[in-house]
């Protein structure tokens, strides 16, 4: 078998493994409670957006006072487990996927691999920002601003951003920011740290009609079996 076919196939079984064992890690809420493979669309709603490696941040529209009402994104913390597996479950969903046939089911999973496994997640911390109504950002304004996109721990440590991404649709503009793990992470973030903090440390002008500034995230909440899920 070739190799990259062999990988393939070592991918999927992992993430059969994943699917049907994965309530071993997880033991915290209802959906921590049974396997990947058995979550619905309401599962899959609490991981993206109640679970406590996501926060929701509201904000008056502001831009030039023109429209009434609120402005709201998601904080993901996009690298961590739950929420990479409950994105694999939402495309499995949306697909049809439980009834597909065996074989339809091995060429979607081999399709859509990198939701769940996220090659760059070996290197980087990953957080997104997702929201319906923000008026995206071009390419320059994020690389204006680089320096002022950090992860940190509360505790003096910070890393700043390396890559970034943008993805569009007609109903959502997700921002995905991508920090390098240390070489060792765990002197970064350990179950005994308190606070993981994203920040957009820019001018106030610059925020304007963007509801995020800065989440933060207690690291006690993300741990499971002794590990900082993230």
């Amino acid at each position: 078998m070739p190799e990259r076919d062999s990988n393939r196939a070592r991918a999927v079984l992992l993430i059969f493994l994943c699917l049907t064992l994965i309530q071993g890690v997880f033991s915290q809420g209802d959906w921590e409670s049974k396997p990947v493979s058995s979550w619905d669309h309401k599962d899959v709603f609490e991981v993206l957006n109640r679970s406590d490696w996501v926060q929701l941040h509201t904000k008056p529209w502001d831009v030039l006072r023109v429209v009434e009402g609120n402005i709201t994104a998601t904080v993901m913390l996009r690298s961590s487990l739950p929420v990479r597996l409950a994105m694999f479950r939402d495309a499995q969903l949306e697909a049809d996927y439980d009834k597909m046939s065996d074989k339809e089911k091995s060429e979607f999973d081999k399709e859509n691999i990198p939701i769940y496994t996220c090659p760059a997640c070996e290197k980087f911390y990953v957080v997104s920002v997702v929201s319906k109504d923000v008026i995206p950002w071009t390419r320059k304004f994020v690389e204006d601003r680089k320096k002022f996109i950090t992860i940190s721990n509360g505790q003096g440590d910070v890393i700043e951003l390396a890559e970034y991404d943008f993805r569009y649709d007609r109903k959502t503009a997700e921002l995905i920011f991508f920090f390098p793990r240390p070489a060792d992470p765990g002197k970064f973030l350990s179950k005994d740290s308190e606070t993981l903090i994203f920040k957009l440390d820019f001018r106030v002008e610059d925020l304007r009609g963007y509801p995020v500034r800065e989440a933060r995230f207690a690291v006690s909440k993300i741990v499971r079996d002794g590990i900082v899920v993230f």
